[in-house]
């Protein structure tokens, strides 16, 4: 039994925290002898869990009282949820959320990810086309790092994963199956965006993946992730295509595998098919900050003294010569 003394040199709030303490080994001791055998997950090496501002934890301490400015309960009286069975119904109000944080409250290492703009969906993403170069161009004006990425996966490639299965074997003759690309030059960056210098073809990736952070190179090593680090980023500018496929894995990736903050650009995201406006409404609401090419071209003219440089050259190579830590998956 451990006894807290009153003394004139212990505080009332010592004492307290005495016993928060010791209240909070003691559940955690019972919590293990009840669960031996729960497998928990750690946030150690977890760079999800990476504060790259290291300023949440203050955050914390001075914001946990109020409440909440971007959370909402609305009335399910639209019939948003359904119940399956009378005695196990649905809640009466459903929660509302979107992002707390704004452009301006960091200093901000950017990174530009221009996802799948190629001419083998040229004809889908013509119409974000305009505004997405001024932003390409913010950015070289900046010197500031982009990443393109472009669908590449072909019939003749012989692989095929969860993603083939789910769309399917039929359609190849016509060209219809949209696991593939088609064109000869298909997974070519669009005129209007390409890479324009050796410097940047370097950044160019070929991706396999809805999620950009799953690509790996012929030797199971990552490729962008590297790149980001090495580079100090902490806020990834997203543009592309599709919506509801490359972008929403990667922004889900991005943020909770990763930790970063992302901008998802509402004028320089496309798709080709009816679920991409509903998927941008869903990743604004839960992993990314909401914002127009000119919103984010304003922000980084209007703030330079918020706006970081790159801390390593940028050139892909970069993941190999200025990552302490090259990530590798294998089989």
């Amino acid at each position: 039994m451990v006894v807290v003394q009153s003394s004139p040199l212990r505080s009332l709030s010592s004492n307290l925290a005495l016993l928060d303490s010791i209240k909070t080994t003691y559940s955690e001791a019972l919590d293990e002898q009840l669960n031996p055998n729960v497998i928990k997950a750690s946030a150690k090496r977890d760079p999800g869990y990476m504060d790259y501002f290291g300023t949440f934890e203050d955050e914390l301490q001075s914001n946990g009282d109020k409440p909440m400015h971007n959370v909402h309960n609305v009335p399910n009286d639209e019939g948003k949820l359904v119940a399956h069975f009378e005695e196990y119904p649905v809640p009466d109000t459903l929660i509302d959320f979107n992002c707390s944080w704004e452009l301006g409250h960091h200093n901000r290492n950017f990174c530009l990810l221009v996802s799948d703009m190629q001419k083998e969906y040229s004809e889908c993403i013509n119409y974000v086309l305009p505004n997405t170069r001024k932003l390409v161009d913010k950015f070289r004006e900046l010197k500031l790092p982009i990443v393109w990425t472009n669908w590449a996966h072909k019939v003749e490639d012989g692989f095929s994963g969860a993603l083939n299965r789910f769309v399917g074997s039929e359609g190849i003759k016509a060209k219809k199956n949209i696991s593939y690309i088609y064109k000869e030059n298909g997974v070519n960056t669009v005129d209007l965006l390409a890479p324009q210098t050796p410097e940047e073809m370097s950044r160019v990736m070929h991706s396999l993946h809805f999620s950009k952070f799953a690509d790996l190179d012929a030797d199971g090593r990552e490729i962008l992730y590297p790149m980001l680090q090495a580079w100090g980023v902490n806020t990834l500018v997203i543009v592309g295509a599709w919506t509801d496929a490359c972008i929403a894995g990667t922004c889900f990736d991005a943020a909770d595998r990763y930790g970063y903050d992302i901008v998802a650009v509402t004028d320089g995201v496309a798709s080709a098919t009816t679920r991409g406006a509903n998927m941008l409404d869903c990743l604004t609401h839960v992993v990314s900050k909401p914002a127009t090419c000119q919103e984010v071209i304003n922000h980084l003219t209007n703030n330079p003294e918020l706006i970081d440089k790159p801390r390593a050259p940028l050139h892909g190579n970069v993941r190999f010569t200025h990552h302490d830590l090259v990530c590798t998956r294998r089989l």
